[in-house]
């Protein structure tokens, strides 16, 4: 098992990884129809341009004999009213088969280290408001809610309301 930056040749896999996450983790938040409709070919197009931009976001893979398990994405912060020195963690997926064996942590502290690499005292996340999974592990993980509330929009007429975490880097 190793964790190594994301290239743009990692773009299917991470696709892969994303769009299946979403289809299991989003079961019942999001509508069936919009999450069976998910194209890898798309997020794949996505990733592969993402990833050929340059640093904007890191991208860290966790890996197992050559196979992509999961992935975070942390860079500049898309907030406007958050403190200076604030990041964000865009993404953090791991494959459904391996979730509670301990990957997603491994996973959530590489991000974290990537996050204090790029020079961040703190970082954000949202989180969809009914995904408790995910909240109580982002909560075990130190992170807190900030009561700021928005609507995530996944795509035209498809939306969930989501909340924002913050967490410091100390």
């Amino acid at each position: 098992m190793e964790l190594r930056r994301a290239e743009p040749s990692d773009a299917r896999a991470i696709a892969e990884v994303h769009v299946l996450a979403w289809q299991v983790a989003y079961a019942g938040l999001l509508p069936a129809e919009f999450l069976a409709r998910l194209s890898v070919d798309e997020r794949e197009a996505r990733w592969h341009w993402n990833l050929g931009r340059g640093a904007l976001a890191r991208v860290t893979l966790l890996v197992d004999q050559g196979a992509v398990l999961g992935f975070s994405s942390v860079g500049a912060t898309r907030e406007r009213d958050v403190p200076e020195g604030y990041g964000e963690l865009y993404a953090l997926y791991l494959h459904p088969d391996r979730w509670r064996g301990g990957l997603g942590a491994r996973l959530h502290d590489a991000a974290m280290d990537e996050g204090r690499a790029l020079g961040f005292r703190a970082l954000t996340l949202w989180v969809l408001e009914g995904n408790a999974r995910a909240r109580a592990f982002y909560e075990a993980k130190g992170w807190a809610p900030e009561g700021k509330r928005a609507e995530f929009t996944a795509a035209p007429g498809v939306a969930a309301p989501e909340l924002r975490y913050h967490r410091t880097l100390g």
